[in-house]
């Protein structure tokens, strides 16, 4: 798991979670990756966070589907978990963070060496 520490964003004075040099802020859905701010909706936060966390283990889809849909009777199909594991790819595209699909088993966010 990687390492965690609360920080205070320099911008706003919230308090956000800094790992292993990336800051995530869970109020605003917003990451500071190499100096690049990237803003999520909450859908798309909220599966980063997930496997950020589990990094570098595999994430399921179904398991992605538990987090956001636990306890909600008419959740949608499974297919939206891939939709936005495309648009977080887009959206950190040219950073150092990788998500890696694993054919028939889930994700993996992967963490290129600085």
């Amino acid at each position: 798991m990687p390492e965690t520490e609360t920080r205070t964003c320099p911008a706003c004075g919230q308090s956000v979670e800094n790992l292993t040099g990336i800051l995530i802020d869970s109020e605003t859905n917003d990451i500071l990756i190499d100096g690049v701010l990237i803003h999520f909706r909450l859908l798309e936060s909220t599966i980063f966070n997930v496997l950020y966390k589990r990094s570098p283990n595999l994430v399921t889809p179904d398991r992605l589907m538990d987090v956001l849909y636990a306890n909600k009777p008419d959740e949608p199909l499974i297919a939206i978990i891939n939709v936005t594991i495309c648009t977080i790819r887009r959206k950190i595209q040219g950073t150092r963070i990788r998500i890696e699909s694993i054919w028939g088993r889930g994700y993996r966010l992967k963490l290129e060496r600085e």
